[in-house]
Order: structure tokens, then sequence, then C-alpha cells
């Protein structure tokens, strides 16, 4: 095939992907949000919100499923997402609405799909809970593989099933409350749920000394080993 035919069909390529996905969305600011308990005012790492018009609406990334924030690596996942995109303008396109009445979407930075990048960096789940993507699920396969992100960490809970789990628990009484009191240390922690709670909620960042987003390692790692 000659350089013109190449460089022509290049070109036709560009403006059909142009005109089936940018055409259809919208710019807006990514605005961050940290975490924060009392209010539920948080996202987590598939979940941002977007200021368009001058309005502020969260929307979540079509496709993909990362930790909750109370999940080993939730907070890692959460950080990431937001090093690539916070107070970044991006280019959004809507792909229908969550059980929530939350907009899917995927988001663009540029060239960037972050949807792709947050499978292809290991900090999310695959999901075609409302759509089917092959093509996000060998990207995920390949991260897993390779043991990028959470996949370095052996016995991984999908963040669904973590979900699922704590619905349980609620439902059957089995639940306990943390308050932020003044537990500090590791030893002082009766479970790794407990140790997730003081790291995230209460921001007490000595209980993750190598800023993996596992607090109390024996305590977690032993926790998800059991699972």
């Amino acid at each position: 095939m000659k350089f013109k035919q190449v460089y022509l069909l290049t070109l036709f390529s560009f403006f059909l992907f142009s005109s089936t996905a940018f055409a259809t969305g919208y710019e807006g600011l990514v605005v961050s949000l940290p975490f924060v308990s009392k209010n539920k005012k948080y996202t987590d790492g598939d979940t941002v919100e977007i200021l368009f018009q001058g309005q502020t609406s969260r929307v979540r990334l079509a496709n993909i499923d990362a930790p909750e924030m109370d999940q080993p690596s939730g907070s890692k996942a959460k950080e990431f997402l937001d090093s690539l995109i916070a107070g970044r303008v991006v280019w959004v396109v809507e792909h229908g609405i969550d059980e929530n009445y939350v907009p899917l979407v995927r988001i663009y930075l540029d060239e960037l799909d972050i949807n792709k990048f947050m499978l292809e960096y290991g900090f999310a789940w695959y999901t075609n809970e409302y759509s089917d993507d092959a093509e996000l699920l060998t990207i995920m396969e390949e991260a897993k593989r390779l043991k990028k992100g959470i996949w370095s960490f052996p016995d991984q809970v999908p963040p669904w099933e973590w979900r699922k789990r704590k619905r349980e628990k609620k439902s059957s009484g089995n639940t306990t409350d943390f308050n932020c009191g003044q537990k500090r240390r590791c030893w002082q922690m009766g479970s790794c749920e407990e140790a997730m709670f003081y790291l995230n909620t209460c921001g007490v960042t000595s209980l993750d000394g190598d800023r993996d987003g596992v607090p109390c390692e024996k305590i977690c790692r032993k926790a998800e080993k059991g699972m």
C-alpha cells in the first residue's frame, strides 16, 4: 500500500473516530475531592466530579470498577486516577446511566483514554454490567498477568463482591461502628476493617508505612488470604 493511501486511511479513521466519539461529548473540568466520610462527599478510583457549564455533577467511568475506599488498595486507585486528571480539562463521552442514575462515561485527556489507562496499570476491574468491550477485558487480563497495581497483591476481592459482603453483614446485624479515637498503631487495631477505617476516614497515615494503600500489612494480608 502506498504512503498516500496509508495516510488517507489513517486520516479517515481519525475523522470516523472523532465523529462517533468526541463529537457526542462535552468538555469539563475534573474537580478533585478529598476523602470526607462525615458527609460522604468522596470519590473512589472510578468516580469523579465534573464541572460543566457552572454545574458540578458526579460521573462514573464506564466498564471499570475500582476498589472501594475501605478495601486494600482503594486509596491507591483513587490517588492514581487523581494524579491523571484532577484539575484537568477533559473530554467526556456519555455511555448511559447506572442503577443510581449516575452517568456512565468514557473520559479522554487529550488522546489518552482514562478508562483504558486505569485497567492497563492495574487499578480497576473490567465490568460488562452495562455494556461489553472485549478490548478492555484483554487489557485487564494483561495487567493481571504482569501483576500491575492491585494485581501485585494476592487474592484480590472484586469491588462488587466486597459491597455484597458489606450488605450481607448489615442485613444480618453483624456490623461494627468505628469512631476516630486515639488509636495510632497497628497493635491497637482489632481487624483490617478497623485499620482501613482509621487510614481512610481518620487519616492515620502512620498505619500505612510503605504508602501502598494497605494499612497494617500483617493484619490485612492475613484477612485477604482468609477470604
